[in-house]
């Protein structure tokens, strides 16, 4: 499968089909008929060898990683169990799934279930919290100015997000670039897919940092566990219940991180306070 170049822009905005335009009465000073581009939802039915598993609403950019980072994040089957996958094939709004693993908990068995976009109303399962484990022993420090400049690169970024402020971004990183980047509607399903992209292009996590423009969850913060990453960094605030497990597992969450100020949550000895802020 063909990589995500992070040199270029998002994707072809317009051709794909990622935004709509729509007419709306606007106040700058004084109100006025403008044009405006909103960001265009999508949905994506996953089968996995051939069983309906469920309907995800997102944007209709990398959803093979989408969809293959959602399997594996919910562990729907293992890490191991993609390289068993013989066949994946995107039609229209769904996409197959053939693998020789099985799956590791049974699909639901009361209908299709869609996961929506967020802002509260998604679905994880709490199956996941019982299969964390502490992150491995990692190497992988950063510095505040570090910190700083990932969360810059990660805003200019987005050409999507400055055109609509419609999508939630995020990014697999060293400690001084970003290495992969993805956005969706939903923060949880813009690391599903960096996790997905991952799995199938055989990109090891455990000397990587997750940077992320959305709110840290506890569900984000099992995301990232179970990818392996010793480090988050997210501009928004995390909650209790994902401080409390990023302490439990050994990661590092740094949060809030806007203009000069970034907040250290948990495990602060993978971040470099002696080197300048500033440079």
């Amino acid at each position: 499968m063909q990589s995500f170049d992070i040199r270029k822009n998002d994707i072809e905005i317009q051709e794909t089909g990622m935004v709509s335009d729509v007419e709306i009465i606007q106040y700058d000073n004084e109100w006025k008929r403008a044009e405006s581009q909103v960001i265009r939802e999508s949905s994506l039915t996953i089968y996995f060898n051939g069983k309906p598993l469920i309907n995800l609403l997102c944007t209709n950019n990398s959803r093979e990683f989408l969809a293959v980072g959602f399997l594996t994040n919910e562990r729907f089957i293992e890490p191991e169990g993609i390289k068993t996958i013989k066949n994946i094939t995107l039609a229209n709004d769904t996409i197959y799934i053939d693998a020789d693993a099985a799956f590791c908990n049974d699909p639901p068995s009361n209908g299709l279930k869609t996961i929506t976009s967020g802002l509260g109303k998604g679905i994880t399962f709490e199956k996941n919290k019982g299969c964390l484990k502490p992150i491995s022993l990692s190497s992988l420090k950063i510095s505040p100015y570090q910190v700083f400049q990932l969360m810059k690169k990660l805003a200019e970024r987005s050409s999507l997000y400055k055109l609509t402020h419609g999508v939630h971004n995020a990014a697999v990183c060293s400690p001084d670039d970003l290495e992969i980047f993805q956005f969706d509607l939903g923060r949880h399903n813009a690391i599903d897919k960096l996790y997905g992209q991952c799995l199938l292009e055989n990109i090891p996590l455990m000397e990587k940092i997750i940077v992320t423009s959305g709110r840290v969850s506890s569900e984000i913060l099992t995301k990232t566990v179970l990818m392996g990453s010793p480090i988050l960094i997210s501009r928004s605030a995390p909650t209790d219940r994902a401080i409390k497990l990023a302490e439990d597992t050994g990661l590092t969450l740094i949060a809030r991180v806007r203009e000069n100020k970034m907040s250290v949550y948990s495990h602060p000895e993978r971040v470099i306070f002696d080197q300048p802020v500033k440079k």
